[in-house]
């Protein structure tokens, strides 16, 4: 199919515990259909900052910028997916084919585990990009003032 795009991902921040095979399949299958997992990666056998999987994708829906994978007792983490040889993609919608400044789509959005909503697609979905979203890891704050005798509060996003 003219839609389908085989893409290698890099998987960042991934615990040395969580790297196996079937953890990242399981990350990878967030991105698409999951065809390699390359647990050596790159380099002379040094320690890396990410693991390879190859991916069927589908350009007809957001790319997926990553994963927030559970703790126990912990706030979950993030694990960023970086897509290697990114042509033109929309940091709005997350669609490949386009650039921001032509999107006629909705903002792509994800809810972190706090309940906080970001914009999940940015300069940090390419492989040559260290950023990260940094929405991914705000957490809101209640600001509690009195009002009357009454507390009141409010959430506002920490960033």
């Amino acid at each position: 199919m003219a839609h389908l795009l085989h893409q290698s991902r890099k998987v960042h921040g991934l615990p040395e515990l969580w790297k196996s095979l079937d953890n990242l399949r399981k990350i990878g299958e967030k991105a698409g259909k999951v065809l390699e997992v390359d647990l050596a990666g790159e380099g002379d056998g040094t320690w890396r900052r990410f693991i390879r999987v190859q991916v069927e994708v589908d350009l007809l829906k957001p790319l997926m910028p990553g994963v927030f994978l559970p703790r126990s007792n912990l706030p979950a983490t993030w694990i960023g997916l970086k897509y290697e040889k990114l042509a033109d993609v929309c940091y709005c919608c997350s669609l490949v084919g386009h650039e921001t400044r032509t999107c006629q789509g909705k903002t792509f959005l994800l809810r972190n585990p706090f309940g906080l909503e970001f914009v999940a697609t940015g300069p940090w979905l390419r492989a040559e990009n260290n950023g990260i979203p940094t929405e991914a890891f705000s957490e809101p704050i209640r600001i509690v003032a009195p009002a009357d005798g009454d507390a009141v509060s409010q959430t506002v996003p920490q960033g």
